[in-house]
């Protein structure tokens, strides 16, 4: 809801119908590299739901701003600083160049 509520009208591209996309094809690709640890996923799936959340803040660095909004957020879900740590980096190899 916080995505829905908080990114730009004028995000054409950048949706939350987008994000919902990326999350169903990385489900699709891990699934194809037999990505079957169920932390594995999990980390995975949230990385996906954060990728673009910081398009709510910025347009330039939103990757970085996704990773803080993770940082502040997912504690409160129960996810460690190690873990969180994964998420964001996987949020940043979404970051061009890679």
């Amino acid at each position: 809801m916080k995505l829905r509520n908080g990114l730009s009208k004028d995000l054409t591209y950048h949706s939350v119908q987008h994000t919902l996309g990326i999350l169903k094809q990385a489900k699709r690709i891990a699934r194809s590299e037999n990505m079957n640890r169920e932390e594995d996923l999990l980390l995975l799936n949230i990385a996906c739901l954060y990728h673009d959340s910081g398009f709510m803040i910025t347009y330039q660095g939103h990757e970085e701003e996704s990773c803080n909004l993770a940082k502040k957020e997912l504690p409160a879900f129960g996810l460690n600083k190690k873990q969180i740590g994964i998420v964001c980096s996987f949020i940043m190899a979404t970051k061009i160049p890679q």
